[in-house]
């Protein structure tokens, strides 16, 4: 019996033993392999699962074996196997116990490749048909991510909000305040971000985020030009930190926040304690850049090409030289800086540098008058830039170009433009502000108006108020309303006095009242202006206009005249003149002229005719000039001179009423000088006008014919 029950174990063992030991085997090299995955060995893994699946094809974990081999693709980055095999499983009716697992891989995979539509379609399908999947939470955060990409961000941040909302785990909420916090960044949400971080401090007061959070929250309040409190947060993210990279960000966010309030040396300190040699030699550079130490920052720059050429923000640096070249008046040199940057960048990812420097191009051409240039060049930034932002910022560059060449319809075109796609755009006051001043040029005074008298009430924070306030009163003084001008011009003076246009204001107030007569106020204000003015363009304004009313009192007759000194009178104005004229000031030609006219005047016609003549040499001419150097010829008994004057009068000019005025006096001085017959030549072109001294003329020729 012992013999039988032997014998049988005996057959039963040599019956089975593959089996045996080929599931023993099977077990060992899946879990040989499983184990080099999760030990991060993708090659050798990937290596193992084939052999896996070539050496056991109808084992249990077959599908499985495929899973891993796909993942080790996907950590391989040879993501069109990943899809192939993902793809493969995602049909096959043996992976049902694990398709959520494959529809988050297939998800991910494709995000990865940058297929967000079918990224989003895997994520909710995964959603939809296994919500108690361990995968179900990620899968929200995958289709969020892809929206982001996609352009789609406020569909985004719905799905952040929701996970935040509802999920119970951890981890996917804090992936969403983190990634709702950047996108809050990224639109500059500034209030919604400080908020959401606050939300997160005060459910998660030992929260994983905690530093970033503070980060997120200095940065929103950096943008917000909110030093101090900024500042705070940066030091509680400090404080809280334990990430290497995250540091030197914060390092970074305080230089320039303490450099942003005006604490250099405490900037500096900071910048230089970011441990990553590339981003504080960059943060140097910067610095520099901005505290206007240009030969530092070009060396810095300079430096950091060198060291590290390969750099992912070699980019952001070419740029930044390219503003420095800008800044310090190299244009040329900076034509060349922003040419090569975009010449080098050609990437999607650098679409921003791009932009900026399309921008910076463009503003070259501007700042070298080729205007056509630069507005073909904002015109690419239009064209390439998803960023709304650049957009309008180029479509207003455009339209200020155009106004800049004077093309003055295309403009208002361009800036209505603006309006009309981006009605709430921040922009919205200056591009208001620039259409009114489109008006104003082009003597529209009563357009201008009706943007500038309502600017204060609909743009009640805009830094342009001051300014349309200023111009509103321009429009009203061009258009003769100087009643209303002076009530903007004398509340705006007091209102601004630190104002860059508050001396033109007081002097277009004073003009005002020299444009009404009445010289005494005129005087006193301009009297004002001399003395708190002195040396500027403001003064030489007004002291041109002083000597005018100088001028003018003392040649009024003698019942008229309001000072009873007339010689004290033309003393003053010649001695005002004569100060301008030997200053070489931006008036001294204007000065010049209007001696001219005081000095003949006074009769004193030799030396009104040398001061003509200089302002005539200087670029100062007209009808009016000419015919008066004439004059004074003509009274200083020179007048074969003044004949060549009158004559250019009629040759340089088509003035009529000054050509017919000179034709009479040269065939006065052709009668005085007996020559009757070129007298009567000149008569009958004074008939030829057709105008009412042609009677005059007409009866003249008779006297002359009957001689």
């Amino acid at each position: 019996m012992k013999l039988r029950i032997s014998l049988l174990i005996l057959i039963l063992f040599l019956s089975f033993p593959q089996t045996i030991f080929s599931q023993d085997l099977e077990e060992e090299r899946f879990y040989v392999a499983a184990k080099a995955f999760s030990d991060e060995f993708y090659e050798a893994a990937a290596t193992l699962f084939k052999k896996f699946i070539t050496e056991f094809p109808l084992s249990e974990k077959i599908y499985k074996a495929k899973l891993y081999l796909a993942k080790c693709y996907y950590f391989k980055e040879d993501y069109l196997l990943t899809l192939e095999i993902f793809n493969e499983l995602a049909i096959q009716a043996q992976t049902k116990n694990f398709r959520d697992e494959v529809y988050w891989w297939l998800g991910e995979t494709y995000f990865k490749v940058g297929n967000f539509k079918q990224s989003i379609e895997f994520a909710q399908s995964l959603i939809e048909h296994y919500p108690s999947s361990s995968f179900y939470w990620q899968s929200y955060l995958l289709a969020a991510n892809s929206y982001l990409q996609s352009g789609q961000k406020q569909r985004a941040a719905a799905i952040f909000r929701k996970v935040i909302k509802e999920c119970k785990e951890q981890e996917p909420i804090e992936n969403s305040y983190s990634l709702l916090l950047n996108f809050y960044l990224q639109v500059n949400d500034y209030m919604q971000l400080v908020g959401l971080g606050e939300k997160y401090l005060e459910i998660y007061p030992q929260g994983r985020l905690g530093a970033k959070v503070y980060f997120y929250m200095a940065e929103a309040l950096h943008a917000q030009k909110k030093w101090g409190q900024a500042i705070a947060n940066y030091k509680k993210a400090l404080k809280l930190s334990e990430d290497d990279k995250l540091n030197d960000l914060i390092y970074q966010g305080l230089g320039f926040t303490f450099l942003a309030k005006g604490e250099q040396e405490q900037a500096k300190k900071n910048i230089d304690k970011i441990e990553n040699e590339e981003n504080r030699q960059f943060c140097q550079g910067a610095y520099y850049f901005k505290i206007k130490e240009y030969s530092l920052a070009l060396h810095t720059f300079n430096n950091f090409f060198k060291k590290f050429p390969n750099s992912n923000l070699i980019g952001n640096v070419y740029l930044n030289k390219a503003d420095l070249l800008y800044a310090i008046g190299r244009i040329n040199d900076a034509l060349s800086a922003y040419s090569l940057c975009l010449s080098k960048f050609k990437h999607p990812e650098d679409a921003g540098l791009l932009d900026k420097a399309h921008y910076g191009l463009a503003w070259c051409y501007l700042k070298n008058g080729e205007f056509k240039k630069a507005i073909e060049e904002f015109k690419n930034t239009l064209k390439y830039t998803d960023n709304p932002v650049v957009k309008i910022s180029s479509g207003i560059q455009i339209a200020d170009a155009y106004q800049a060449q004077e093309n003055y319809a295309k403009a208002l075109e361009t800036y209505d433009e603006i309006l009309n796609n981006a009605p709430d755009t921040v922009y919205v006051d200056y591009v208001q502000f620039q259409r009114s001043s489109i008006f104003l040029k082009t003597k529209k005074y009563k357009e201008a108006i009706f943007i500038l008298s309502s600017f204060k009430e609909k743009f009640p924070k805009s830094q342009l108020s001051s300014q349309a306030q200023y111009y509103s009163a321009v429009c009203y003084f061009s258009s003769k309303e100087y009643g209303q001008a002076k009530k903007l011009l004398k509340d705006f003076v007091q209102k601004f006095p630190q104002s860059e246009l508050n001396g033109h204001a007081q002097y277009l107030y004073g003009k005002c009242f020299f444009n009404e007569g009445d010289y005494s106020q005129a005087l006193k204000i301009f009297k004002e202006i001399e003395e708190k003015f002195k040396g500027s363009e403001i003064e030489e304004f007004a002291l041109i206009d002083l000597a005018e009313i100088y001028s003018r009192q003392a040649c009024l007759p003698d019942r008229q005249a309001r000072l009873p000194d007339r010689q004290a009178n033309i003393e003053q104005a010649l001695r005002i003149y004569d100060k301008l004229i030997d200053s070489a000031s931006s008036v001294s030609i204007a000065a010049c002229l209007q001696k001219a006219f005081l000095l003949k005047e006074i009769e004193n016609y030799p030396e009104a005719a040398v001061f003509f003549r200089k302002a005539i040499q200087a670029g100062m001419d007209s009808s009016r000039i000419r015919f008066s150097l004439a004059q004074c010829l003509e009274k200083n008994n020179q007048d074969k001179e003044a004949i060549d004057e009158y004559f250019n009068v009629m040759d340089k000019f088509g003035d009529e009423d000054w050509q017919v005025k000179a034709y009479f006096r040269l065939a006065r001085i052709y009668e005085k000088h007996g020559d009757n017959n070129a007298a009567r030549e000149i008569y009958k072109k004074i008939i030829n006008f057709d105008v009412k001294e042609a009677k005059v003329a007409g009866l003249r020729l008779k006297e002359l014919e009957v001689k």
